[in-house]
């Protein structure tokens, strides 16, 4: 089983968003969320639906990006090219708002917006389905020479194209754009 260039990209940069929201998660749990509702439940004018409300916003991102990594994944593996060309563009860039927001609010080296900004050149790599060619095998009779389809130029044994054996040899058909092996 081949596996494209294309696709490898397109899910490794699926897994680090993923990976990337997973920790962003982390993280906005721990030094947001829990000071957040501690503020929350000691001054007493903020109301019970903004308390409720404010943690699910500020892990708005963590969902998008994880999903987000979800999308790619399967992009890679099974949708077809406008498919995969919509949700690399979506998720291209809900990864560029974090990874330009994430260098404005750092100034400076910070691993989430490199992991972003990797993953976006992965996504740019990845976006376009490789075209895929299909090998067939047309058999032909011993000694014979030159075209082995029909509207393909005469193939002549002993220049540059030709195969080792008269009877072997590959060729394009430019007009169905297919591979023929015969």
């Amino acid at each position: 089983m081949e596996i494209a260039w294309q696709n490898v990209a397109l899910a490794i940069a699926g897994i680090i968003g993923a990976c990337v929201a997973v920790v962003h998660g982390i993280r906005v749990q721990r030094f947001m969320v829990r000071p957040f509702e501690e503020f929350a439940l000691a001054d007493k004018r903020i109301a019970g639906r903004t308390r409720r409300l404010v943690p699910l916003l500020l892990h708005f991102s963590t969902i998008a990006w994880f999903l987000g990594g979800l999308v790619l994944v399967a992009a890679a593996n099974w949708f077809e090219q406008d498919a995969r060309l919509a949700s690399s563009l979506f998720v291209g860039g809900s990864y560029l708002f974090g990874a330009v927001v994430n260098l404005w609010a750092t100034r400076g080296p910070h691993p989430g917006w490199m992991l972003m900004a990797a993953a976006l050149v992965l996504i740019l790599l990845g976006a376009n389905k490789p075209a895929m060619v299909r090998l067939c095998e047309d058999q032909r009779p011993r000694r014979a020479v030159g075209c082995a389809a029909p509207r393909c130029g005469v193939r002549k044994p002993g220049c540059a194209y030709a195969a080792a054996r008269a009877r072997d040899h590959v060729q394009i058909s430019v007009q169905c754009g297919e591979l023929s092996v015969a």
